[in-house]
């Protein structure tokens, strides 16, 4: 007990930690405070830790592998099917790529018939971005935002396939940058190339109708640079965890932020991934690594 008692605080000082470089890092407060009364502050700003909540252990982050070259490097998505990790690619023309967690065996997608169904659903460009699996359905998003559907994989046939942009009123780039499914409801990482309105409006979370593809709810995405449109989005069975650029955050199912953190060693994350045991990050430039959660 005394043992189980330490544990959980030495938990609750690295979650404080954790906030004040992610707080300092992000200018929120000033290194002129005195450190106990930011501490205090950090605690009294994030309240509570959420019991049973899993954390990531940010110091065991390891590099896996490396998008061999003969693939293009250009990866804009990831999801896992229970065996590999799938990775769409940006601007390929419906190839994919798959990387074996456990032998570290990559493949790249070269069956004609796959690739045209994934062209079809990745309209007007050809270029899918964010994935997700539910079970043998494989969900993809357009990287253009006109465009997400989903394969059944047992026949490579499209089960659903809905058209038209989020926001038919603007002339913005908009793009489905990455997918999730908790069991019931699609959820999608919205981004739109907005400069004047607020990031609220061009930087959210989509709860999305499966059957229908109607938008059920939206919520803020903790936002990131406007003009870059990755994201990483991925469920691990209670919670959403989403990245952007260096900032990973566990989110509910009600869009509440419950926690965040700081990835340094990350440049620029495209797909996020849960296997069961660690959260899978790909980088544009083809680096996969991988993060437990505890």
């Amino acid at each position: 007990m005394v043992r189980h008692k330490k544990t959980r605080v030495f938990s609750i000082i690295q979650y404080v930690v954790a906030k004040a470089e992610l707080a300092y890092y992000y200018g929120m407060i000033s290194s002129g405070i005195p450190r106990i009364w930011s501490i205090i502050l950090l605690i009294i700003a994030s309240g509570l830790l959420v019991h049973g909540q899993k954390r990531p252990e940010i110091e065991e982050l390891t590099l896996v592998s490396q998008v061999p070259i003969e693939i293009p490097q250009r990866i804009f998505g990831m999801a896992y099917d229970g065996e590999k990790l799938w990775l769409s690619i940006s601007h390929d023309k419906g190839h994919y790529a798959t990387f074996n967690p456990h032998n570290a065996e990559w493949k790249y997608s070269n069956n004609e018939s796959h690739r045209k169904v994934i062209r079809e659903i990745s309209q007007p460009f050809n270029s899918p971005s964010g994935m997700a699996f539910n079970g043998k359905t494989l969900w993809l998003g357009g990287s253009y935002g006109e465009s997400l559907g989903s394969i059944n994989l047992e026949t490579w046939q499209i089960d659903k396939h809905f058209t038209g942009k989020l926001r038919p009123d603007l002339l913005n780039s908009q793009v489905y940058s990455s997918l999730a499914y908790d069991g019931k409801n699609l959820w999608a990482a919205w981004h739109m190339f907005e400069y004047k309105r607020p990031v609220s409006e061009s930087q959210q979370l989509l709860k999305i109708d499966q059957a229908s593809g109607v938008v059920l709810e939206r919520y803020p995405l903790p936002a990131g640079m406007r003009a870059n449109c990755s994201h990483g989005l991925t469920f691990d069975g209670e919670m959403l965890w989403h990245i952007k650029e260096k900032k990973l955050s566990a989110i509910d199912l009600r869009g509440q932020v419950l926690s965040q953190f700081i990835v340094k060693k990350l440049s620029e994350p495209t797909g996020l991934a849960w296997d069961g045991h660690f959260l899978w990050i790909v980088e544009f430039s083809g680096k996969v690594w991988k993060l437990p959660l505890k």
